[in-house]
């Protein structure tokens, strides 16, 4: 059976051929019809049509198609930021690849040869990438943003935040409230991620200014193992919360992000104590369960909308 073409829609539709073109690639600035748009998707849909990308691409150079790299699916944080990417770039008519890489270096490494051989038009990282030679080179072809901590190795137009400032801004408050025995507990903090790293920095630059530095309890988990576990960063911030409520008075606990705030929270009232009268918690994110959680928890918003916007706007 013969494959339908433009000129067999425009046919059925009774509209030109270029007017079938327009219409099919979203062409806002066109004006047609609502009548004839609806006529042209009905025909299209008839004959069970699809725009040949590849064909197209040729054309205009142009593949339509952009990279997502995130880290992974088990934070609410990061299918957010993919959200927000993907409603951005379908209003501009692209569409989205998504690559979880799960912090593993190899799969960054496959993902990335995959999106080049896949000819995207450009590459969104929505964490601090490994290969920074590799994508230095990369992007003197290929348009890549990062959504991340700043990596000065890395000579990419960055989105960034500073986590830095956030540690500093979250123990603040902290001791305005008068906290003075102050807790971080994180995921594994070597050669993982920067905000992490940066997050502690800023945590012990505040305290440091306010001579309660030594003070300081640091809990970092181990291994890193989201690949096979979806609850992982609640599981961390409940133990390490566990073994802090049994080895010390702390009366302040902050989580490296939301997730693991969580488990923390779990351990405080498990253990029959109340948040915050005995033990406050503060979290990194601001994911959208932080906002449903009772009691609520204090967080530092990470404006995913607006950044997500900025970077695809950069691209």
């Amino acid at each position: 059976m013969k494959k339908p073409t433009s000129k067999d829609v425009a046919k059925l539709a009774g509209v030109s051929q270029s007017t079938v073109s327009f219409v099919l690639n979203n062409k806002n600035d066109v004006s047609i019809s609502p009548e004839t748009r609806t006529k042209v998707f009905e025909a299209a849909k008839k004959l069970n049509y699809v725009p040949n990308i590849f064909g197209k691409g040729l054309r205009t150079n142009r593949s339509m198609i952009l990279g997502l790299m995130i880290p992974t699916i088990t934070n609410p944080y990061y299918p957010m930021l993919t959200q927000q990417i993907e409603e951005y770039a379908s209003n501009e008519g692209y569409n989205i690849i998504l690559c979880n890489t799960y912090r593993n270096k190899d799969k960054e490494e496959f993902y990335l040869n995959l999106l080049l051989e896949k000819a995207v038009d450009g590459i969104i990282y929505g964490f601090t990438p490994n290969f920074s030679e590799l994508l230095n080179k990369i992007s003197k072809t290929v348009p890549i943003v990062i959504i991340g901590e700043k990596d000065d190795s890395v000579n990419i137009s960055t989105v960034g935040l500073n986590s830095f400032r956030a540690g500093e801004m979250t123990v603040q408050h902290l001791i305005e409230l008068g906290h003075k025995k102050i807790a971080f507990i994180t995921s594994p903090l070597t050669n993982i991620s920067l905000s992490r790293e940066r997050r502690l920095k800023g945590i012990i630059s505040k305290l440091k200014e306010y001579h309660l530095d030594k003070n300081l309890i640091v809990k970092a988990y181990t291994s890193e193992y989201e690949i096979t576990d979806s609850t992982y960063e609640i599981e961390i911030g409940y133990e390490l919360a566990i073994d802090l409520i049994k080895e010390t008075d702390v009366t302040a606990i902050i989580g490296v992000n939301d997730m693991v705030a969580f488990g923390a929270m779990n351990a405080i009232l498990n253990q029959g104590l109340k948040i915050p009268d005995d033990i406050s918690i503060c979290g990194f994110d601001n994911i959208y369960l932080s906002r449903l959680i009772k009691p609520k928890m204090t967080t530092i918003d990470h404006h995913i909308t607006h950044r997500s916007k900025l970077a695809f706007d950069l691209l």
